[in-house]
């Protein structure tokens, strides 16, 4: 059983649009396998830059909390 210690919190993320930006650039690029090349680009691109915003997000926050 976990105790509520305030050195035993998990962390959690703040609320960001990051994962939906996310979901929307993989539903793009399965979308683009099955009818254009150029919407799996765009689907990829977008996939691209939501992972990599949600990845900086989460390394800001650790850093701000002195975690890194």
């Amino acid at each position: 059983m976990a105790h509520d210690t305030p050195g035993n919190t998990p962390h959690l993320p703040d609320p960001t649009p990051w994962p939906m930006v996310l979901a929307l650039g993989m539903t793009l690029l399965a979308a683009g396998l099955v009818t254009t090349r150029w919407l799996s680009v765009i689907g990829l691109i977008v996939l691209g830059a939501a992972l990599y915003r949600l990845i900086m997000e989460d390394v800001r926050q650790q850093r701000a909390a002195g975690h890194g």
